[in-house]
């Protein structure tokens, strides 16, 4: 996740977010919002709010690493994974689709700062990767518990 993207996209969608109230867009017609200071302010709080997204990420992506660490050790005990065995590709496919399940869900653990309307970029953002990670390890934990060899 680029920060510099991140931030040249911040303004533009958190304008037209903060116009959605008919009062802040009537200020912004008679010329009196946007303030002085809220380009500044805004790119300050987007630097905050991408560092806490960022870390939500790397948060969620080391406890979703410790837990499927901890899966295949317990598959490993088992005996149902070993290096001699032939790759299995739907056993792949699920353990693939379940930590993108899980780094989802632990993603949805560490939400971002809300706002009142929840419609800010790094909400928006947020919530897209939610959703990105949970559907596509659905597919794939469904794909790898179909597949037949």
């Amino acid at each position: 996740m680029s920060r510099g993207r991140y931030l040249s996209l911040v303004l533009p969608h958190n304008l037209a977010a903060e116009l959605q109230s008919e009062q802040l867009a009537q200020n912004f017609n008679a010329g009196t919002f946007p303030g002085p200071n809220w380009v500044s302010d805004t790119l300050t709080a987007a630097e905050g709010d991408f560092a806490s997204l960022r870390g939500s990420i790397a948060k969620a992506t080391t406890r979703t690493a410790i837990l499927g660490l901890a899966a295949l050790v317990i598959a490993i005990a088992l005996g149902k994974v070993n290096p001699a065995f032939p790759a299995d590709w739907g056993k792949i496919a699920s353990a693939v689709g379940a930590f993108l399940a899980a780094l989802g869900a632990f993603l949805q653990f560490s939400p971002p700062r809300e706002t009142f309307k929840g419609n800010m970029l790094h909400e928006v953002t947020h919530s897209l990767l939610v959703r990105v990670f949970a559907a596509l390890g659905i597919v794939l934990a469904a794909v790898g518990s179909l597949w037949w060899q």
